[in-house]
């Protein structure tokens, strides 16, 4: 199972964009997305799934951006792929391109 490998060890060559909400971003899990913390994941890969009633979610570090919370999802993240969540409007990812990263476990809370 690939979210086993990720818990055991450091993944790297992640595909990763950015993105945004035009306005009242309310991710996945019901968080409100906030810039500098939010990714949206394939839950597969990186744990997040509601247990006992409760969200579990994990905090990653990527590599040149620091740590993540996953919180968010979408139809088209699957395996390796990660969106950085970078704020609201429409001119917020204009100089966001993709990038390819290393991706550590740090916690599932």
């Amino acid at each position: 199972m690939e979210q086993e490998k990720l818990i055991q060890e450091s993944i790297s060559n992640w595909n990763g964009n950015g993105y945004s909400y035009i306005d009242k971003p309310t991710t996945a899990t019901g968080t409100e997305a906030t810039e500098g913390r939010t990714i949206a994941v394939d839950p597969k890969y990186i744990p997040r799934a509601k247990v006992g009633g409760r969200w579990k979610r994990a905090t990653v570090n990527i590599s040149g951006i620091g740590n993540r919370v996953a919180e968010d999802g979408g139809k088209d993240i699957e395996g390796y792929d990660i969106d950085v969540f970078m704020g609201t409007g429409k001119n917020t990812i204009k100089t966001w391109g993709d990038m390819n990263r290393t991706v550590r476990l740090i916690s599932v809370n």
